[in-house]
């Protein structure tokens, strides 16, 4: 939940290198933030729109939507990783 944030070399401050984000939730890419590794610098309620408009869990503390949010991304790049057993135990 609490991703590695990279240091400037530029300008030397210490964890300030984060991803831009566009400010419309519709327009986030959210495969580079899973690639990236970043999907834990977004706050609650741009996860809570993710999880919105995929049909998935979105209410509880920011852990369990990061964890609906992750595990969507994953079943969208490998359908079938999760079994439908695991899937309903999960949400």
């Amino acid at each position: 939940m609490n991703p590695v944030v990279p240091n400037c070399d530029n300008c030397g401050h210490e964890k300030c290198m984060r991803p831009v984000i566009a400010a419309e939730k519709e327009r986030i890419n959210w495969l580079f933030l899973l690639l990236g590794k970043t999907l834990g610098l977004r706050m609650l309620d741009q996860l809570k729109y993710f999880c919105a408009h995929t049909n998935r869990h979105r209410t509880g503390a920011k852990d369990r939507v990061l964890f609906s949010t992750y595990e969507e991304l994953c079943n969208q790049l490998a359908p079938g990783l999760i079994t439908c057993h695991d899937q309903s135990r999960m949400r």
